[in-house]
């Protein structure tokens, strides 16, 4: 199978796909903040293109990793310091592309993935990255595998789901606590491959994916939900099931946006389940586009939905969620995009999609 194959086949089943605001004030009656918006400010060019590779950013650096290039595995690493505008580059401790990429609060994590073209190379590898440093660190999966969903809580990440050799669908959760710098494992009462995972409040959520097996897969409506107080499982429903969904968190809630809803007709959702963790509520929002294999971050008061598939088309829609006024809003890219790559660096929200040489800048703006 070619690595760089980009149909709603197995590699499409593997894929799963990163503030702060100004208030003014008057002496004589409160002022309403001005809503933050995101303005375009430049696109850049990026050293190299990439196809299921990984990235993030913290502080003034944005890491690009892994994936594949000119349909050779990578384990080079492509970092851009937003402040000076110019290009270091690094490698991970082993060339992989199906990475899961996590963040804490001043470290990004690549973990498993593939090291060949066969789905039976699992890697157990995960490198750890601290932008601030420069400094790399390796650690171990307890259960190795490809096209985790994750999420992190403070120093600890959780990496759930994702596909182990021969293509067999994970239950496994592995909980990394780098405080301690110890694992523990446990088992999500259903597998999520190509699922998705956030965190808010005192939970931690996978949600949908595809459960059964390679041989017999199932859309999944499922949603496992890991409560950080008690280390135990429960279990909610998303209002539909969707494989290739998006997640992200903001303050107390978690979205849960697009996706397919039958990869094999290439029905697309523009559906956005919402858990409040404060209020214990879900609700439903819609985007304005129905796709799947979205970008997501949050800025400021803003959370993104960047580019994203049908299987057919692709988009340079970007939907914008106001949490802050409970508005939506769009934005466009340079160019349609997918499987896309988000980071954010001080005030700037960068873009970069799949098989581009190019990355979009956007601007916060009050």
């Amino acid at each position: 199978m070619n690595i760089i194959n980009r149909q709603h086949g197995y590699a499409a089943l593997l894929m799963i796909p990163l503030a702060f605001g100004l208030l003014s004030c008057s002496k004589h009656k409160d002022a309403t903040p001005t809503p933050q918006t995101l303005t375009f400010q430049q696109t850049i060019s990026l050293p190299q293109s990439r196809v299921y590779g990984s990235g993030g950013a913290i502080g003034s650096k944005f890491v690009f990793a892994g994936g594949t290039s000119n349909n050779t595995i990578q384990k080079s690493v492509d970092i851009y310091d937003v402040q000076t505008g110019a290009w270091t580059q690094s490698n991970l401790s082993l060339g992989r592309w199906m990475m899961t990429s996590v963040q804490t609060d001043n470290e990004i994590l690549f973990a498993g993935g593939l090291t060949t073209s066969s789905y039976t190379s699992i890697s157990g590898v995960v490198d750890i990255f601290n932008p601030g440093s420069g400094t790399w660190s390796q650690a171990t999966l307890p259960t190795p595998r490809a096209s985790m969903a994750a999420a992190s809580a403070g120093r600890k990440v959780f990496l759930g789901g994702g596909a182990g050799a021969n293509m067999v669908f994970s239950q496994a959760l592995d909980i990394y606590d780098r405080n301690s710098n110890t694992w523990t494992s446990t088992n999500l009462m259903v597998a999520h491959l190509s699922g998705a995972a956030a965190a808010a409040g005192n939970k931690v959520m996978f949600a949908g994916g595809y459960g059964g097996t390679a041989a017999s897969p199932v859309i999944s409506n499922m949603v496992d939900v890991y409560d950080l107080n008690t280390g135990k499982l429960t279990t909610a429903t998303l209002s539909k099931g969707r494989i290739a969904l998006a997640g992200v968190a903001s303050g107390s809630r978690m979205f849960f946006a697009g996706g397919l809803e039958a990869p094999q007709t290439n029905i697309a959702s523009d559906v956005v389940d919402v858990y409040d963790a404060a209020a214990d509520q879900w609700s439903v929002m819609h985007l304005s586009a129905a796709r799947c294999n979205i970008g997501t971050a949050v800025i400021g008061t803003l959370v993104v939905f960047a580019g994203g598939d049908t299987g057919v088309k692709t988009f340079d829609t970007i939907d914008i969620y106001n949490t802050q006024t409970n508005t939506w809003s769009t934005a466009r890219l340079s160019s349609p995009q997918t499987y896309c790559t988000l980071g954010v660096c001080n005030r700037q929200l960068i873009v970069a999609g799949a098989q581009s040489k190019t990355a979009d800048v956007f601007l916060l703006s009050n």
